[in-house]
């Protein structure tokens, strides 16, 4: 039986969904750092920053490997993990809703639906889930894309610099771009794992799919994904980063003029090659995570139905032990 095919219950759902979200952001921490510095450092020359900022000594054109010796020798193999608290600590609890309520909406849809419609109910429900889950995300992303650039030095001096700043609101800065970023991000990854499930199951004639084909799939979806988001990530970066104070369509505009085109795709490669193994864990864990809830359940059920079957039985066996007694 598919595990598509279960109806899960809203905390096997997050339960789940933390699981594989947790894995995958420990995981890719350090790619995703060395993307958010690439993307500070556009557009600033050298002197830009202090010394605590490995981008004073970057510029736009630097390159991922640049990026990488540079964090290496100043910071350490600490250095690529900045902000990796504040990182789990939004992104768990966010992927745990992202998944429940793009879970519990598909079972939902599916009953309700006609199938012929079920890939646009599938992006919808997407769609739903990532806007659930923003209110829980983006405070974390912003304190964490602080502390990779090198505006803070810890989470604590992050969070109260940004209060002091701001209150409430300094911790949704970026909020309209990351949405613009991630709702068609999450329709599209969500979406053409779907499909490509759909496609790999009919050519295998199978419900469930071997373990590494589901991680190459979802690599394969959050590939495609990254790259084509990649313009929204760009300007969630400067508007989370507190480099311009302008809104969305004035920074792109800017960008554009300064850099091109080309500089909406700034940290896009690095973006890419982190994505796809991101996703991989992603999608993997979290099949893995509900195969495993699966197992449990119908083992549950067996448990309770052996005692049932057994409970019911013991008094025949009782009765043909006396039996032969009595007649003696």
């Amino acid at each position: 039986m598919s595990t598509d095919s279960v109806d899960f219950t809203l905390w096997d759902h997050l339960f789940a969904g933390a699981i594989a979200t947790s894995a995958a952001v420990s995981t890719m921490h350090p790619m995703d750092t060395i993307k958010t510095i690439l993307q500070h450092s556009q557009g600033k020359n050298p002197s830009f920053k202090a010394d605590l900022s490995v981008d004073s000594v970057l510029h736009s054109r630097s390159s991922a490997l640049t990026v990488a010796g540079q964090l290496f020798r100043k910071r350490g193999i600490s250095g690529f993990y900045q902000g990796l608290g504040a990182n789990v600590g939004a992104q768990t609890p966010a992927g745990a809703i992202k998944f429940a309520v793009y879970g519990i909406l598909k079972q939902k849809s599916e009953r309700v639906f006609d199938p012929k419609w079920r890939s646009f109910v599938e992006f919808g429900c997407a769609a739903l889930a990532f806007i659930a889950c923003s209110v829980v995300l983006v405070p974390g992303e912003v304190v964490k894309q602080r502390l990779q650039s090198g505006m803070y030095s810890s989470m604590r001096a992050g969070v109260v610099e940004t209060w002091r700043a701001r209150g409430i609101s300094g911790f949704y800065a970026g909020y309209g771009a990351t949405l613009l970023r991630d709702i068609p991000y999450t329709m599209l990854e969500f979406g053409l794992y779907e499909q490509f499930k759909r496609l790999f199951r009919g050519s295998y004639k199978k419900d469930i799919l071997p373990p590494h084909i589901e991680w190459f799939l979802g690599g394969l979806a959050g590939g495609c994904t990254g790259f084509l988001t990649t313009p929204f990530d760009v300007l969630k970066t400067h508007l989370m980063t507190g480099q311009h104070s302008q809104g969305i369509w004035p920074l792109f505009h800017n960008i554009v003029q300064r850099d091109g085109l080309s500089g909406l795709f700034c940290g896009g490669l690095t973006r890419v090659l982190w994505l796809i193994p991101f996703t991989a864990v992603f999608f993997g864990v979290h099949e893995a995570s509900k195969r495993a809830m699966i197992g449990l359940k119908r083992h549950r059920l067996f448990s309770i139905h052996t005692r049932s079957v057994v409970g019911f039985c013991q008094p025949m066996k009782l009765r043909k032990r006396r039996t032969p007694f009595f007649i003696l």
